[in-house]
C-alpha cells in the first residue's frame, strides 16, 4: 500500500467511529442552560442557588414535577398565612415571618421581591417575578420542572467558597436541598 492509500484508510476508518460519536453528542441533553451567568459550570449567585436547590418543595401534589402555578400557588399560600395586616401586602415585619417559614426567603430578601421599592411586596411583586429555578432549569420551557431537570439542579458544583452540604440547612456533604426546607408556622 502506498502512503496516500495508507492515509485514505486511516480516515475512513476515523470517520467509521466519529460520525457514530458524533451523532450521540448530538442526541445528548443540551447542559448550556446550566452554565450559569459566569464562565463556568454551575457558577451561580447565591440567590439562584437556594431557588435551584428548593424547586423540589414546591410540588404541592408529590407528582415529580413541579409546575410555574405550584410556584405561584406556594407563594400566595405564603403572602395570606403571613400578611397579619390583612391588607395582602408584605411588610418588613411581615416578611421576617415569610422567611422563617421558608429559608429561600433568606437569601432571596425583601428588596429582592419589592420591585417598585416602596417598602411593601404585594401580591403581583411575589408572582410575577421570575423565578431562577424555571429560568434555569426548565429546559423545554414548559412551566414543569420535570425529575430530570431538578435532579441537574443536585449535580451543579458549589461555589469554591461555598462550605459544603450545599445551601444553610442541607444535608451534610449532600449539597441537595435541606431534608426540611419548609416548616410550618
Amino acid at each position: 500500500m502506498s502512503n496516500l492509500e495508507d492515509r485514505m484508510a486511516t480516515l475512513i476508518r476515523f470517520m467509521i467511529w466519529a460520525i457514530p460519536a458524533l451523532g450521540l453528542f448530538a442526541c445528548a441533553p443540551n447542559l448550556a442552560p446550566f452554565a450559569g451567568p459566569g464562565s463556568g459550570r454551575g457558577n451561580f449567585s447565591e440567590t439562584d442557588r437556594i431557588f435551584l436547590m428548593s424547586s423540589a418543595t414546591w410540588d404541592s401534589n408529590h407528582d415529580g414535577a413541579t409546575t410555574c402555578d405550584e410556584w405561584r400557588n406556594y407563594l400566595v399560600e405564603l403572602l395570606e398565612s403571613s400578611d397579619t395586616s390583612r391588607d395582602g401586602t408584605l411588610g418588613q415585619d411581615e416578611f421576617a415571618a415569610f422567611a422563617r417559614t421558608d429559608r429561600l426567603f433568606a437569601v432571596a430578601d425583601f428588596a429582592f421581591w419589592d420591585a417598585d421599592h416602596d417598602g411593601k411586596i404585594t401580591r403581583a411583586e411575589l408572582v410575577e417575578r421570575p423565578n431562577p429555578a424555571f429560568s434555569i432549569l426548565d429546559l423545554d420551557k414548559d412551566c414543569v420542572l420535570t425529575t430530570a431537570e431538578i435532579s441537574a439542579a443536585r449535580s451543579l458544583q458549589a461555589p469554591p467558597d461555598a462550605p459544603p452540604g450545599g445551601p444553610p440547612g442541607g444535608r451534610p456533604g449532600g449539597g441537595g436541598p435541606p431534608t426540611n426546607w419548609r416548616t410550618s408556622t
